[in-house]
């Protein structure tokens, strides 16, 4: 976490905002980082379910009716 330029003037009470608000910053980086992660294995999940359910279905309904 960086200091912005000028951290050292301020007075306690805006440092400590200014801290307060960067780790809610940080935090939320993480948790959208968690989030992507997560979505990413659902992706892959998405993908197989079409891969190994899906597409044999198909498969065999055109296989029937031909």
């Amino acid at each position: 976490m960086a200091k912005p330029e000028g951290y050292d003037e301020m007075t306690d009470k805006q440092k400590a905002r200014y801290d307060k608000w960067s780790k809610r910053g940080d935090a939320m980086t993480n948790t959208g980082k968690g989030m992507q992660q997560a979505g990413g294995k659902m992706m892959g999940c998405g993908c197989l379910l079409t891969i190994l359910v899906t597409i044999p279905i198909i498969i065999i309904i055109v296989l029937f009716f031909l």
